[in-house]
């Protein structure tokens, strides 16, 4: 970082140097010239004389404020001397308070450096439910936990209501093919009587044992297919009422799922966030960006009091410009910035003095001039004087 700083320096002084030199070489041409000036042309000749006094006037304007700006960086450097003169007690009096000044500015620095993690819009937009937030959070949180209790038993239910609709279409089906055995069977029942009337009275064969067996078969197939039919009816009729109260069942709550997420989607429109968990997330950042706005108030406070305590001390010391530290509190306690600030100091102090020189070179020349004129054509003397006197 050292040698980065020092070759940093070299390039801004030679960067410096050839502004410098480039200034110098152009200087001479800022100045009026006459090698196209038709002398006896009496409006080229107004106007030149009149560009001459304009040049002289903004030079000499120019340099009073560079001298006016020559005497306060002198009185910098005076107060610079008066500083490093103070006796031990009091320098270390001036030393403790520009410490917590400048570590006062590095904590409010840190403040404005770090990440709040929340814009400006949010803080301001949670700053307006302050009061009721925390409760609001509670709220919106227990709507969500409501909401996910409803769609479970919404999803219980679906899943019942599918099993007795499936249970339903089971016994339906099982009542088809009872009914068809029912049939078959009293058709067998009614064959096995009609061939024991037809053998015993037409055919005299008597036939009774083997059709009493078949026919006995017939009714006992026939007394099971009713006893099932009975049961399937009462467990179809059962089903059915079950079915009936969960569809009613399935129809209050889908009503309340659909309430309560009403509700939640218009909290979370009301306060552009997509949950609880958002919300309470920026309440916490809220909460740390409120408490670093009033750390950062109080130090603006302890700044401005610890200022007032630098510019009073400064004065007792007969220091003439106070306001000039406030910002170099930093010099005041490591002499390697004193240093600094007193090579700036001299260093625009030079280029003051250096311009002041140029002005007043710059007026010399152009007053020369219009001398000149006035020497080398006497016809035109009074008028030129006359323009200049006029200016």
């Amino acid at each position: 970082m050292k040698l980065f700083d020092r070759i940093k320096k070299f390039w801004l002084k030679k960067n410096k140097e050839t502004e410098e030199e480039l200034f110098a070489d152009q200087a001479d041409s800022i100045f009026l010239r006459r090698d196209n000036l038709e002398i006896t042309d009496e409006e080229q000749r107004r106007r030149y004389v009149l560009a001459c006094c304009e040049q002289i006037v903004d030079a000499a304007k120019e340099e009073e404020d560079a001298r006016h700006e020559y005497q306060v960086v002198t009185s910098y450097l005076t107060d610079i001397q008066e500083i490093d003169a103070l006796p031990i007690e009091e320098k270390a009096e001036l030393t403790e308070i520009s410490r917590k000044i400048v570590m006062i500015d590095s904590e409010r620095e840190k403040y404005r450096s770090t990440d709040h993690k929340m814009t400006d819009v949010q803080y301001h937009r949670i700053e307006n439910y302050e009061g009721e937030l925390p409760d609001i959070i509670k709220r919106i949180k227990k709507n969500e936990e409501y909401q996910m209790l409803v769609k479970k038993d919404l999803q219980h239910l679906e899943g019942e209501k599918g099993s007795l609709f499936y249970r339903k279409e089971e016994l339906i089906s099982q009542q088809g093919k009872i009914n068809i055995i029912s049939r078959i069977s009293f058709s067998v029942l009614a064959i096995a009587f009609m061939m024991i009337l037809f053998s015993n009275f037409v055919l005299d064969i008597r036939l009774d044992i083997p059709l009493l067996i078949a026919a006995s078969f017939a009714i006992i197939i026939v007394f099971f297919s009713y006893i099932k039919n009975y049961r399937n009816k009462s467990e179809m009729e059962a089903v059915s009422k079950k079915l009936n109260k969960i569809i009613l069942l399935l129809n209050k709550i889908k009503i309340k799922y659909v309430n309560v997420t009403n509700l939640l989607e218009y909290s979370y429109v009301k306060y552009r966030v997509n949950s609880s968990h958002e919300l309470q997330f920026l309440w916490e950042r809220y909460l740390e960006a409120k408490a670093q706005k009033e750390r950062y108030k109080k130090t603006t406070d302890d700044l401005d009091y610890y200022n007032r305590e630098l510019m009073g001390t400064l004065r007792k010391y007969n220091i003439k410009d106070p306001n000039f530290w406030i910002h170099r509190t930093i010099a005041l306690i490591n002499p390697k910035e004193m240093v600094e600030v007193r090579h700036e100091l001299n260093t625009r102090r030079q280029k003051l003095r250096k311009n002041m020189e140029f002005y007043q070179n710059n007026m010399n020349l152009v007053k020369e001039e219009v001398k000149e004129l006035v020497k080398e054509y006497p016809e035109y003397a009074k008028e030129i004087l006359d323009i200049v006197d006029s200016y």
